[in-house]
């Protein structure tokens, strides 16, 4: 009989598999960084007009670097796709727009009322339905043109805030009214989120889906650091109902940059019997079959689950410090959220999911310095890193599932992950100062950090993580 292969103890498999995949790509990036020129880029003379590029030459030359960094312009050529820059353009106006909204619509609602439960009600019929028909956007989004689902969806946002900015204005609020507008915002952006991704994926050269992804993320973190600041002043000079207008018309702007999307790749409708419930299991088989995207959601689960827990606990830990503190963190964890951007256009790597992984442990640096209460200095300077290892990484998460799921199912399996996203954001602002009650102060920091390290390495060492993500998307099932 053969002899069975002697099985290497875990801890073994570990180190390995930490130099293999971490150790040793680091130490051969900064050695090629240091010795080597970079290698010319080849141009192809292929190009992607039906992707809006119109002549425009991007191919580049293979490279079995593990990770690179390319110049700027060549990164930069996704915005000459034409198609691409509507989207963006289009989402970055309406982010812009949502930024100003929370702030507005709670200061500009506690004015008028006086109450901190109308505001709770607000917040609550604007999330619920989020929730509720997330799955079902998906199933939209695949079905129908992507960005006539979000052209909607922009337009009743727009009707939504409109008519909450003009109660504020006017001074006439009505809390049933407010709710429902905010049930129809949350309503639209159930099936806006799902068709972002998908959308993409048709509007930008798939060898540069990476940087669109980017630049994407990048609007959206230049939009929450100004937005609310912009929102404050005009809060302070009386204008909350104006910045909610504001808002309403941003998603217009969004709306008309919209309808100049048009002869995108159409979405290959999927073989066999359709209806609901069997593109609700077709999305989810997608998910559960590869371990890599349910336990990627599993992880942005977890860490949206801490990083509301640090959004409450944070500015009542550091309250005796001062209230700039926690506006200096804020600020902090903005600016590396803008820095984990920018290094996502930049840089590329063979195996970008194992990558992430390692740098999202990093939002465990802020829970570790406020648990060992370290000065304010420190305590500001870990947002940083923190900040980045929250935006850095959804770049390249977007990015595998577009380069390795069929367009037919890409924007459900987006819902799922949406859905995984946000499903335990309200236990985390519920259950917080309770736990810190029950815990104290650094035990609960702790226990946030050893859950951000912990669950991250696990998705990192026990999925089958995909090798190449920055190869062309996966064929439809035309």
């Amino acid at each position: 009989m053969p002899a069975h292969p002697e099985t290497k103890p875990a801890g073994i498999v570990f180190v390995e598999r930490w130099r293999r995949l971490v150790a040793r790509p680091w130490a051969e990036a900064t050695a090629q960084a240091l010795l080597e020129p970079k290698p010319a880029l080849a141009r192809g003379s292929t190009t992607n007009s039906d992707r809006g590029m119109e002549g425009v030459r991007v191919t580049t030359a293979k490279s079995h670097r593990r990770w690179r960094s390319t110049g700027l312009r060549q990164n930069m050529a996704v915005l000459r796709a034409t198609q691409f820059r509507y989207q963006l353009t289009a989402v970055a106006a309406s982010e812009f727009g949502s930024a100003l909204s929370p702030v507005a619509l709670a200061i500009g609602v506690l004015q008028l009322t006086g109450s901190s439960g109308d505001i709770g009600v607000l917040l609550a019929a604007r999330s619920i339905p989020t929730v509720i028909f997330l799955l079902i956007g998906g199933i939209v989004a695949d079905r129908l043109p992507r960005q006539r689902v979000m052209l909607l969806s922009n337009l009743v946002c727009a009707a939504a805030q409109f008519t909450l900015g003009t109660m504020l204005i006017t001074g006439s609020f009505n809390l049933a009214l407010g709710a429902c507008a905010q049930f129809a915002t949350g309503t639209a952006l159930a099936f806006y989120f799902p068709s972002v991704s998908g959308l993409t994926a048709q509007t930008a050269p798939a060898e540069r889906l990476q940087q669109a992804n980017a630049l994407l993320s990048l609007s959206r973190s230049v939009s929450m650091s100004i937005g609310p600041m912009l929102a404050s002043l005009l809060v302070v000079g009386g204008l909350a109902g104006v910045a909610l207008v504001v808002d309403s018309l941003t998603f217009v702007v969004s709306a008309c940059l919209l309808t100049r999307l048009k002869n995108l790749p159409p979405i290959a409708s999927s073989t066999g019997p359709t209806g609901f419930l069997r593109e609700l299991r077709e999305g989810f088989t997608e998910v559960v079959s590869r371990s890599w995207i349910w336990s990627g959601i599993t992880s942005f689960m977890i860490g949206n689950l801490t990083v509301a827990l640090i959004l409450v606990l944070g500015p009542v830990t550091t309250v005796e410090q001062g209230p700039a503190v926690w506006g200096g963190v804020v600020s902090a964890i903005s600016i590396g959220m803008i820095i984990g951007d920018l290094l996502a256009v930049q840089v590329s790597m063979r195996r970008p999911l194992v990558f992430a992984k390692f740098i999202e442990m990093f939002q465990a640096c802020l829970p570790i310095a406020m648990a060992v209460g370290a000065p304010t200095p420190v305590i500001i300077a870990s947002a940083v890193p923190f900040g980045i290892a929250v935006s850095f990484p959804d770049s390249l998460w977007h990015t595998s599932l577009q380069a390795n799921l069929r367009p037919t199912v890409l924007s459900r399996v987006s819902s799922y992950d949406w859905l995984g996203s946000i499903a335990l954001r309200p236990f985390g602002y519920l259950f917080a100062v309770a736990l810190l009650g029950g815990l104290g102060n650094r035990d609960t920091f702790i226990l946030i950090a050893v859950t951000v390290i912990v669950v991250r390495f696990g998705c990192a060492f026990l999925s089958n993580i995909p090798a190449e993500v920055q190869a062309e998307p996966a064929k439809s099932d035309s």
